[in-house]
């Protein structure tokens, strides 16, 4: 463990030197700001008005965001938009209140489909088990994006579709199971943009450095190559639930960078401004965590800037505006005077 640790000291200083003599030839010295967020809805979300979303926006509009990924629309069997024919639960659900003030505030919006508990025991199964459960759950996606194409079609702030499950490198190492996971992204995509042509598709992913840097970058080459429909992937940085650390990392924004421009992909970072303080690996107790520290996310802003032109954080709402309580609108008050007044130019060097 000790010798895997120095070789990966050693190969992220080098990439760090790269990193830093192409930023000082392009001139590019500040990091990026956060352009986006992730949005989890819950069941609390089902009883909110439309200036609890009102205000949710008002956050976005200071801190400078203009995307906006759903992670579902639907979770188990909880629907957040209206259905035909359902009795109305509240005067404006979820994503129609999303929607709205994402037209008004020019934010452009990915929507997740389904999610469900038991996708991380399924994906452990056994691959005869795996297939048929992958398969009814494409089918299941597709069938919720076609309740939502009518919907979507009347919003300009409607960007696509987003893959809610995210794909990792400890669930698929077996070949077997990486074809099923192949063919289930292939399928969904293929499904979805079938349903409405113009709407992009996204996927995202992590490490949790199971696979040394070339294998995840032929594994996710592979995967944007089976799957054409999709052409955006999203990288979850992993260092807010402690999966990489700031040694490990590079190696694998570099991977999932080179895949992404070898399949003529785009690639969004996803930077995690969480602390993670209780759940696996942790120990055995629920998830739990806080909000970072501001000179953590300024240091992951400056890596995520070497493989991507855009960031996006998990997430806002729980741990950088007011509406996560008093530690998030502490942090989301000393973002606003230190990245979005001076570009993240001070506090945190």
């Amino acid at each position: 463990m000790k010798l895997r640790r120095l070789a990966l000291f050693i190969v992220a200083f080098i990439f760090a030197v790269g990193a830093i003599a192409a930023r000082a030839e392009t001139g590019k010295s500040a990091p990026l700001r956060l352009g986006g967020t992730y949005l989890q809805l819950t069941t609390a979300h089902l009883e909110w008005r439309e200036q609890d979303w009102a205000e949710l926006f008002q956050h976005f509009e200071a801190l400078g965001l203009s995307q906006l990924i759903v992670q579902w629309s639907v979770y188990e069997d909880r629907h957040f938009y209206t259905r035909s024919g359902a009795a109305r639960q509240n005067d404006v659900l979820p994503i129609e209140a999303i929607l709205n003030l994402a037209d008004r505030a020019g934010m452009r919006v990915w929507l997740g489909l389904a999610f469900e508990e038991a996708y991380w025991r399924e994906i452990a199964g056994k691959p005869e088990a795996l297939k048929p459960y992958l398969q009814k759950l494409a089918e299941r996606s597709a069938a919720i994006a076609a309740e939502l194409v009518p919907l979507v079609r009347g919003h300009a702030s409607f960007a696509g579709w987003y893959i809610p499950h995210e794909i990792d490198d400890v669930s698929w190492r077996d070949p077997e199971r990486r074809e099923l996971l192949y063919d289930f992204v292939a399928d969904l995509g293929d499904r979805l943009q079938a349903q409405m042509p113009d709407a992009a598709v996204a996927v995202s992913g992590f490490s949790n450095g199971a696979m040394d840097p070339i294998a995840f970058r032929v594994f996710w080459e592979t995967l944007l190559r089976r799957a054409p429909s999709v052409d955006t992937v999203l990288f979850q940085d992993g260092i807010g639930a402690r999966k990489l650390d700031f040694y490990e990392l590079p190696l694998y924004t570099e991977a999932i960078r080179d895949a992404a421009v070898a399949a003529d992909r785009k690639v969004v970072a996803i930077v995690e401004v969480f602390d993670q303080v209780a759940g696996p690996p942790l120990n055995d107790q629920a998830f739990q965590a806080v909000p970072a520290p501001l000179k953590r996310i300024i240091r992951q802003l400056e890596l995520a800037q070497g493989y991507a032109p855009t960031a996006v954080a998990f997430s806002v709402p729980e741990y950088l505006s007011p509406k996560g309580g008093d530690a998030a609108r502490t942090l989301y008050e000393e973002y606003l005077v230190t990245c979005v007044a001076r570009r993240c130019a001070s506090k945190g060097k």
